[in-house]
């Protein structure tokens, strides 16, 4: 019996094809896997700090990825739209999703409850939040003054303190309740 190489069954494909055919579906489905692991630790508001910056950018390189994957299995993929059950788990997949961003941006009705506290809180005079932070504003605004925010008096909000400050919410409060710097 000869060992003869019998040649391949198709031409040479450009670099991009061979590359897509290569490492499309290895990289998505990696991705993936990051994307999953931090969305979880995200939405059990475990070290949010540290994996939101890395799920938001791994998430663009994975949605990149998987056009790469659609493109390489492009005929499986128009098969696969084609079919009615396909089509209708995707038009349920994508109206709960809509849901999601209708509630949490308020289209559709008053929006997310807990962000409309927030700018409540965010834009009312220190005097106001004091008590329902359960401290004197005279303790908050020196907090904040000894941190080295620029606070007039009680009737300066945390929206005008950040504002002025040149830093967001959750550092303001960070200091008013005397917590650590994450």
């Amino acid at each position: 019996m000869s060992h003869i190489q019998s040649a391949p069954l198709t031409p040479t494909l450009p670099l991009t094809t061979r590359l897509l055919r290569q490492y499309a579906t290895a990289i998505t489905t990696a991705l993936f896997a990051v994307i999953a692991v931090t969305g979880i630790l995200m939405f059990f508001h475990l070290q949010e700090r540290l994996v939101k910056s890395a799920h938001e950018w791994l998430g663009l390189i994975f949605v990149a990825g998987a056009a790469f994957h659609v493109a390489r299995n492009w005929s499986a993929f128009a098969n696969l739209v084609t079919k009615r059950r396909s089509l209708a788990i995707f038009i349920v997949v994508m109206a709960i999703t809509g849901g999601f961003i209708a509630s949490a941006s308020g289209t559709g009705g008053e929006g997310n409850p807990m962000a409309r506290v927030v700018k409540a809180v965010e834009r009312a005079p220190l005097s106001a939040v004091a008590p329902v932070l359960g401290q004197p504003a005279d303790q908050m605004i020196e907090r904040l003054r000894s941190a080295g925010y620029p606070v007039s008096g009680p009737d300066d909000s945390l929206a005008e303190i950040a504002a002025a400050g040149q830093t967001r919410l959750p550092n303001l409060l960070r200091v008013i309740l005397d917590e650590k710097p994450r």
